[in-house]
């Protein structure tokens, strides 16, 4: 009875909550206010409660899966709108405590963690674009107390998104979950479809959170030559984690990493100055622009000799389009669907990608 009342409240915060965002529109702006001073009055104590909550129901998480989940969408309804500062104190401890809700066994939980790492992100990505508006607009700012950069806070809280660990977790969980063809059948579901969105928006978020910061650190004089090793080691593994999500068979992640690398080409081109990895990327191109090879239903002994085939080439070619093939038509009726509703927009963006990449090499004379 508690665990039902209990959900039951998360719930109406969760509802409240989409109220004054996703619902904004449709209510009052005199009824919006009223709920929003209402909720501000008693933030921090609310807030505070729901972290000790997912906290304790981290211990027992498969007896009340559907309230965890509960709790831990209640928590992401605030992390939406909340001011960073309500949370800023909490915010590596929330960093910990998602990604343990990740790494549990339920897909439902793991998208719910999900979302919320997401929000983390991105609170602390429009943090960090609000100061350099204010920086451009007042040069003073610059060397406020508030705009210092804390290289400690920040190098935890990139171990926590971007450290080997993090990156193998999700490689193992979501990325690569298996090889077998029959298990990836039951293992595409929409939450784990979910999962492979949000990381795809986490990866182009994380791009741009980096390129911010090097943008900052090239504005400011920074002793620590620990930090800036550290950043830049980080960033290659970034860079050797987006190269390998170009040939996930679900198409959007694809898509998401080619958009992630698109940025640091336009804007940081000293990180890609290196032979392996350009060659890498126009290896992933080559193979992505020619990505879906649907074999014909009927084709079974084409099947059979594949499989059997010795050439490691057309084996792996094969078994990458028959992933592609079940991610496909998992969210498209049919294949002509898929190519008519997405292949046309993916290949326009590797070709922008392209174009960025050549003028890495060759730059524009206009005559």
């Amino acid at each position: 009875n508690n665990s039902t009342q209990l959900e039951l409240i998360l719930l109406v915060y969760r509802f409240l909550n989409e109220e004054l965002t996703i619902y904004a529109q449709s209510i009052q702006a005199q009824r919006r206010r009223q709920i929003l001073n209402q909720i501000q009055k008693r933030l921090n104590d609310i807030l505070l409660c729901l972290i000790r909550i997912s906290n304790d129901l981290l211990t027992i998480p498969e007896q009340h899966e559907r309230l965890t989940q509960t709790c831990l969408l209640c928590v992401n309804s605030f992390l939406t709108w909340v001011e960073y500062n309500h949370f800023e104190q909490y915010e590596l401890f929330l960093c910990e405590l998602f990604l343990k809700f990740f790494q549990l066994n339920s897909v439902k939980l793991r998208h719910a963690s999900f979302e919320c790492l997401l929000s983390l992100v991105n609170k602390r990505l429009a943090r960090r674009q609000l100061q350099q508006q204010q920086q451009q607009r007042n040069k003073r700012i610059a060397s406020a107390p508030s705009s210092a950069l804390n290289s400690q806070q920040e190098k935890l809280f990139l171990n926590y998104f971007l450290g080997d660990n993090t990156l193998e977790i999700f490689y193992r969980l979501i990325i690569s979950p298996t090889d077998s063809i029959e298990q990836l059948r039951s293992i595409v579901t929409n939450d784990h479809i979910n999962c492979l969105k949000m990381l795809g928006q986490l990866l182009v978020k994380l791009s741009n959170y980096l390129l911010q910061l090097f943008q900052q650190l090239a504005t400011k004089s920074i002793d620590d030559n620990d930090f800036l090793t550290f950043v830049n080691e980080r960033t290659r593994s970034f860079l050797q984690f987006l190269l390998l999500l170009n040939q996930h068979p679900f198409h959007l992640l694809s898509l998401n990493s080619y958009q992630a690398l698109n940025l640091f080409i336009i804007r940081q081109t000293t990180l890609l100055s290196n032979e392996q990895f350009c060659l890498k990327l126009i290896f992933n191109l080559k193979q992505s622009l020619h990505r879906i090879h649907f074999p014909p239903p009927s084709s079974s002994s084409m099947s059979a000799a594949f499989i059997d085939n010795e050439n490691e080439i057309l084996k792996t070619q094969y078994m990458h389009n028959q992933q592609c093939f079940i991610y496909a038509l998992f969210e498209y009726d049919s294949e002509e669907q898929f190519f008519w509703k997405f292949f046309s927009q993916y290949r326009s963006e590797l070709q922008k990608l392209i174009k960025s990449f050549i003028g890495l090499f060759f730059t524009e004379t206009v005559e």
